[in-house]
C-alpha cells in the first residue's frame, strides 16, 4: 500500500501485469473530514508485487523474479513473462464461516509462460504446474488454478496435483466444490477438500455446497450429491437454494424445506428471506405502503412479530427495527438477538454498527462497546468516533484530547494532547507492509498550512512532525522537508536515510509502484527528470518522463540526447540512444525508427525485421507484423526463438487472416481481387471479388455468384450459385473434420459437409442443429429429424 500525503502525487503512464495504473490527481482525491475541519487529502495506489516482496527483473529479455528486500534470485531469466495470481483463500484449511470475510491471502504464486505455453511457480521460485499448459487462469480463486492441455481441462491445487480433469472447459466452483457436466446427461461434483467424487446421471442448474444439494437443469428438481430425489418438480414450482434451506415459489405460495425436503413454512406470503442458518424473514404485503414482517426459526416456529416496527435489518449476532417507521428525525432502535430476546431493552439506541468483532452502538452522546451476546464492554463519552476500515482501531476525539481505541476492548492505546496546536489530529491508521500498525499524526499550524509526521501505535516518533508531505513506499517513508528542497528517508529497520535534491519541484511521480520513481527537474534553463530506483538512488536523468514497459524496462530520451535508448530501472543500459521511436511488442523485441525507416530490434539492438520499410504495426490478435512499403503490405511471424520470418513472399493492398488454419493461410487482396496464398504459393488464385471462410469451408463471390470450396479440398468447388442473400453459419461443434455448415441460399436451406458435399439439398424451409449430429428440418410446415453418422 502507498499513503501518499501533502503535495506528492503520483502518475503512472503504462500497464502493470494488466493492471494499469490510474493518474492520480488533485480533482479525484477523496476530502475526509474530523473534528468539522478538513484533515488532508490522500491516495491509495496498489503495489502489486511488492506486497509479495518480491519484483520482476529481466536478462536478456528474459524474465525472473528476485526478492525485494535482498536482490537474490528467487526465479531465474527463463520466461517470456511473468504475471501475477490473485489469491483469494485455500479452500482445504478455511471453514465455512471464513467465506464471510473478503481477506484475500498472500499473493504467493505467479504464472509463468515461455514459448507459448504456461506454468506455475511459487514464492520460493519452486515449478508447482510445469511449463506446459496451452492457457491457465490467473485468478487462484478458493486455492486451485485451471489448465487446459491437448484439449483436456484439469483443475490443480497449489502443490501442482490435479485434483480433476474433463473434456469440458466449462468448471463451476463454489466455496469447496467443483463441479463440470458433459456428454449427454452427466455431471460430475468433486469436493476438493477430501477428493470425493460424485457423478449425477443429469446436467444440473444450481448447486448448495452446505446442503450438497444440486437441481436439476431439466426440471429444476432437488436431488442429493448421490443421486437421491428430495423435491420432484410440480407443475409451476421453481426451486432455488437460500443459505442451508430450499425455497419453492409457486405464486401465490411460498415455501420452505429444509435440507431433507420437510416443509418448515408455506404459505400466501410475498417473500421468504433467508437471514442466517437458522432464521429467515417472512413478509406480507398488507397494501401498498404497509407490510408485516415475521422472523421464524429453522424448525418454522414464529420467533418474533415485528410488524409494528420497520423492516429489520440484520446483523451477524442480532437484529435491529427502527421505532419510527420512517421518521429520521426522532428514530431509534430496539435491537433483539436471533432468539426474540431483546438487547439493551431499556435504552434508546440511536445507531449500531459493527466495530471488529464487536459492535459500536450510540445512545445520545455516550458510545457503547457492545459484544456478540450484548454485553456491555465499554461505555465512553467522546465528541466524534471513526471506525478504522482496514485495522482494530477507532479514532475518537473529545475538547482538546485525540485518542486511538481498540475494537475489541474499547481500551485507550494513544492519547495525544492538541492544546499547543491550533488545528491538530490524529487523521489515518495505516498498515505498513511489515504489518506494524502506524498513525498518521498531522499538525496544522494555520490554515491551508499543514505539517505531517508519524506516530507508532504506542504514541513514539516514527518520523519527526516537521515536513509539508510524507509518501509510504514499500518498507521506507520519503518525506519532503519544509526547509528548503530536501527529501529525507525513514527506512523502518536501518533508521533514517537522508540525500539532498539541489532542485525540484513540488511532484514526485511514481514510474513503478515500489520500484522507480521520478522527480521534475529544472536547473540551467534544461527541464527534464531525475529517475531514483527502490533505494532512491538517482539512476538517470532524462529529458521527458519516461516511458515504462513492463515493469523494469525505460524508453527514454537522455538529459544531453534527443535520440531514445533502452534502460533497466537500475539505469542499466541495453540500446544506446539512438532512435526517432521505439514501440515495445513483447520484452524480447521492438519495432523502431531511425532515418525514416522502420524495423524491428531485440532488446541487445540486434536486427531481427530490416530497416526498409514506411511504417511497422504489430497485430496482437493475429501475432504477426504488419510492414506497409509503398502502401503495399507484406508480414512476418514471430519464430521460437524470439526472431520474426517473413510468411508472405510478395506485397499486396491488403492481407486477412484466416484464424481457422492457425495463420497457414492468408487472404489477399491484389488488383481490387481477392484470393488465398501461403507462404511460398497460391493456394485460391486471385481472381474473386469476396472470400470468406468458415472453419474448413471457403466461400467465393464472383461475378454475383457464390462457389463453396474446402481447405482440406481446395480443387473440388462446388456449382455456381446465383444469390445476393446466401450466408453461412457453423454449428460450432469440435474440430474442423467434423464441422457441417448450414447455407441459407435464397430462404432455402440446406447442409454443406466439410468436403464442400450436400449431406442436405438446399430445399428446407429452416434447418437448426441440435446436438449430437442431429438437425431439425422444417418444409411445408412438417418437421422432421435428420442424423448424419
Amino acid at each position: 500500500m502507498h499513503l501518499i500525503l501533502g503535495g506528492f502525487e503520483t502518475k503512472s503512464y503504462t500497464t502493470f501485469n494488466s493492471i494499469t495504473y490510474n493518474e492520480l490527481s488533485m480533482n479525484n482525491r477523496k476530502n475526509f473530514f474530523l473534528n468539522g475541519l478538513s484533515a488532508v487529502f490522500v491516495f491509495i495506489a496498489s503495489t502489486l508485487f511488492v506486497q509479495a516482496q518480491v519484483y520482476l527483473y529481466q536478462k536478456d529479455g528474459w524474465l525472473g523474479l528476485k526478492d525485494y528486500t535482498s536482490d537474490k534470485i528467487i526465479t531465474p531469466a527463463a520466461y517470456d513473462d511473468i504475471k501475477q495470481c490473485e489469491s483469494v483463500y485455500d479452500a482445504k484449511k478455511d471453514s465455512y464461516e471464513d467465506k464471510t470475510k473478503t481477506v484475500k491471502a498472500p499473493i504467493n504464486f505467479w504464472v509463468v509462460q515461455q514459448n507459448g505455453l504456461y506454468g506455475l511457480v511459487n514464492k520460493s521460485g519452486k515449478t508447482v504446474v510445469p511449463v506446459e499448459y496451452t492457457y491457465i487462469n490467473y485468478e487462484l480463486k478458493y486455492g486451485f488454478v485451471f489448465l487446459m492441455k491437448n484439449k483436456n481441462y484439469y483443475l490443480a491445487d497449489t502443490t501442482g496435483k490435479t485434483i480433476f480433469k474433463s473434456k469440458d472447459k466449462d468448471f463451476k466452483q463454489t466455496n469447496a466444490f467443483v463441479y463440470s457436466s458433459y456428454g449427454k446427461d452427466t455431471t460430475e461434483i468433486i469436493n476438493c477438500r477430501t477428493n470425493q467424487l460424485f457423478k449425477l446421471p443429469f446436467k444440473i442448474n444450481l448447486l448448495n455446497e452446505e446442503a450438497k444439494l444440486v437441481t436439476t437443469l431439466k426440471d429444476t428438481s432437488v436431488y442429493t450429491f448421490e443421486g437421491n430425489r428430495i423435491l420432484p418438480k410440480n407443475k409451476d414450482d421453481h426451486f432455488s437454494f437460500q443459505g442451508n434451506y430450499i425455497l419453492c415459489q409457486n405464486k401465490p405460495v411460498n415455501t420452505i424445506f429444509n435440507s431433507k425436503g420437510k416443509i418448515l413454512f408455506q404459505d400466501s406470503c410475498q417473500n421468504i428471506k433467508v437471514v442466517n442458518k437458522k432464521n429467515f424473514l417472512v413478509t406480507y404485503e398488507i397494501n401498498k405502503y404497509t407490510h408485516r414482517y415475521i422472523i421464524k426459526d429453522s424448525t418454522g416456529k414464529t420467533i418474533m412479530d415485528v410488524s409494528s416496527l420497520s423492516e429489520p435489518t440484520f446483523l451477524n449476532h442480532y437484529f435491529m427495527c427502527r421505532t419510527d417507521k420512517g421518521n429520521v428525525k426522532t428514530y431509534t432502535y430496539k435491537i433483539y438477538s436471533y432468539d426474540g430476546k431483546p438487547i439493551l431493552e431499556n435504552m434508546a439506541i440511536m445507531q449500531i454498527e459493527p466495530c471488529g468483532y464487536n459492535y459500536l452502538g450510540k445512545l445520545g452522546k455516550t458510545r457503547l462497546l457492545i459484544d456478540s451476546t450484548g454485553a456491555i464492554l465499554k461505555e465512553f463519552f467522546y465528541d466524534h468516533v471513526q471506525i478504522c476500515p482496514d485495522a482494530p482501531y477507532m479514532l475518537a476525539q473529545s475538547d482538546d484530547k485525540e485518542y486511538v481505541l481498540s475494537t475489541n476492548t474499547g481500551q485507550i492505546i494513544l492519547q495525544h494532547d492538541t492544546t499547543n496546536y491550533k488545528y491538530a489530529n490524529i487523521w489515518n491508521v495505516s498498515t505498513i507492509s511489515n504489518g506494524t500498525y502506524y498513525f498518521v499524526h498531522i499538525q496544522k499550524g494555520q490554515k491551508y498550512n499543514f505539517t505531517y509526521g508519524i506516530l507508532d501505535m504506542y504514541g513514539k516518533e516514527i518520523v519527526p512532525l516537521k515536513y509539508q508531505s510524507i509518501l509510504i513506499q514499500g518498507n521506507m517513508f520519503l518525506a519532503k522537508n519544509s526547509e528548503g528542497d530536501k527529501l529525507d528517508t525513514y527506512d523502518f529497520v536501518n533508521g533514517k536515510i537522508s540525500f539532498n535534491q539541489i532542485s525540484f519541484t513540488d511532484r514526485m511521480q511514481t514510474l513503478v509502484p515500489g520500484l522507480a520513481f521520478a522527480i521534475p527537474l529544472l536547473k540551467d534553463s534544461i527541464s527534464g527528470y531525475i529517475i531514483y530506483n527502490k533505494n532512491f538512488k538517482e539512476v538517470m536523468r532524462t529529458r521527458e518522463l519516461p516511458y515504462i514497459y513492463k515493469a523494469y524496462y525505460l524508453i527514454a530520451k537522455p538529459a544531453i540526447n534527443t535520440k531514445y535508448g533502452l534502460w533497466g530501472i537500475n539505469g542499466e543500459a541495453f540500446v544506446k540512444p539512438q532512435y526517432d521511436k521505439i514501440t515495445p511488442i513483447n520484452p524480447h523485441s521492438y519495432i523502431v525508427k531511425q532515418n525514416m525507416a522502420y524495423g524491428v530490434i531485440d532488446v541487445n539492438d540486434r536486427h531481427l525485421v530490416p530497416f526498409e520499410y514506411d511504417d511497422i504495426k504489430y497485430d496482437n490478435e493475429d501475432s504477426l507484423l504488419r510492414c506497409k512499403k509503398n502502401n503495399l503490405i507484406t508480414v512476418y511471424k514471430k519464430t521460437s526463438d524470439n526472431g520474426f520470418v517473413r510468411t508472405v513472399n510478395n506485397f499486396y493492398q491488403e492481407i486477412k487472416v484466416s484464424k481457422e488454419t492457425n495463420s497457414t493461410y492468408f487472404i489477399v487482396k491484389e488488383n481490387s481481387k481477392w484470393g488465398i496464398v501461403t507462404v511460398d504459393a497460391v493456394f485460391i488464385p486471385i481472381v474473386y471479388d469476396k472470400i470468406e471462410t468458415y472453419k474448413n469451408l471457403i466461400v467465393l463471390y464472383k461475378d454475383n455468384e457464390i462457389q463453396f470450396t474446402s481447405f482440406s479440398q481446395p480443387k473440388q468447388i462446388t456449382e455456381s450459385y446465383r444469390s445476393y442473400t446466401c450466408s453461412v453459419v457453423g454449428n460450432n461443434r469440435g474440430t474442423d473434420k467434423n464441422t457441417d455448415v448450414i447455407v441459407n441460399n435464397k430462404e432455402k436451406f440446406g447442409v454443406l459437409n466439410n468436403q464442400c458435399q450436400w449431406i442436405l439439398n438446399p430445399v428446407y424451409d429452416r434447418i437448426s442443429y441440435q446436438k449430437n449430429n442431429l438437425y431439425m428440418v422444417y418444409q411445408n410446415k412438417k418437421q422432421g429429424i435428420f442424423y448424419n453418422e
